[in-house]
């Protein structure tokens, strides 16, 4: 009888993490949906607002730059309030952002909107790894982290779909207010749903109980054990230069092709690349998980193929 109840609840335990991990997808991508807002209608934007190229530029450094100098706050603020809060603040940030950016008049005031956005997203980007973690055990901790990976190239895919055709049917402000309403949705589907796996509520990390050796163990890794780990900084490096590749080409690529190429912000194409990147990440994930080496060469490897096709 106790093993079936403890088989019993264990199938409960594992159903629940694959559903927590589904709604942190769909909460996790209001962030890029909103971030790569921006380069699919930066023509309109430019018009509308009078910017120059540089100064349209400047809607998603600020945005990014924000998220930088956030990023490890972030992971100390998750630690102390935990994640109801984390998520609250994060999903509060992208949607206070995405009004103010929408009811904005001036230049200035879009700019200061898109700084609340991009608090929102960094604390998305530390939240969202950490419930993971608790939730599912190592053997299977690749998997889900690569099925999530999916986040970016799911919200920015979308982002760079709809954002066009709905711009020049309803004004750019109807971007925004898109982004607003999904973030609003998915921050309250995450509030109602997740929750800190049984056995990290119950006091001990991967169901060992208070007291036992491997809480013990895990108790005594601290933040700056953490800050002195060489791998952790070696992936951050490999990430932020995938990142500088990435963004930088992927901001003006649609401008580029608007005003150099000719071809209309409706009929471009950017977004197909996207949706291959989103099936590969879980396979790849599982792979480095398995291998032990991945992690810190896959990041470095994509970001230096597309440094190479950009510059071609």
């Amino acid at each position: 009888m106790t093993t079936r109840t403890t088989s019993s609840r264990t199938g409960a335990a594992s159903a629940a993490a694959w559903i927590i991990l589904a709604v942190l997808l769909l909460f996790s991508i209001a962030a890029p949906l909103n971030q790569f807002k921006v380069p699919p209608i930066m023509p309109l934007l430019m018009d509308a607002l009078g910017l120059s190229v540089s100064g349209a530029g400047l809607l998603m450094s600020v945005y990014a730059v924000t998220g930088l100098i956030l990023a490890l706050p972030a992971g100390f603020i998750l630690q102390r309030v935990g994640f109801r809060v984390t998520g609250l603040i994060a999903g509060g940030s992208i949607v206070l952002g995405g009004i103010l950016g929408a009811l904005s008049q001036s230049t200035g005031s879009l700019l200061a909107s898109r700084v609340i956005e991009g608090a929102g997203t960094s604390f998305m980007a530390v939240l969202a790894p950490a419930l993971i973690a608790q939730w599912f055990a190592a053997s299977k901790r690749g998997t889900a982290m690569g099925i999530w990976s999916a986040w970016v190239p799911l919200g920015t895919a979308a982002t760079l779909i709809v954002a066009p055709p709905l711009a020049q049917a309803a004004g750019w402000r109807a971007v925004w207010w898109l982004g607003v309403i999904y973030a609003l949705v998915v921050t309250v589907l995450y509030l109602v749903v997740a929750r800190p796996a049984p056995q990290v509520a119950a006091g001990g990390p991967d169901g060992a109980p208070d007291g036992s050796p491997a809480f013990a163990d895990a108790v005594r890794i601290t933040s700056r054990d953490v800050l002195r780990n060489r791998n952790i900084w070696l992936l951050s490096v490999a990430f932020a230069a995938f990142n500088a590749a990435a963004i930088a080409s992927g901001t003006y690529l649609p401008t580029f092709l608007s005003t150099q190429r000719g071809i209309r912000l409706r009929r471009q194409r950017c977004w197909r690349p996207f949706p291959r990147s989103s099936r590969s990440s879980p396979r790849r994930a599982a792979a480095s998980c398995r291998t032990g080496s991945g992690p810190a060469r896959s990041p470095t490897l994509s970001a230096l193929r597309l440094l190479l096709c950009s510059c071609r």
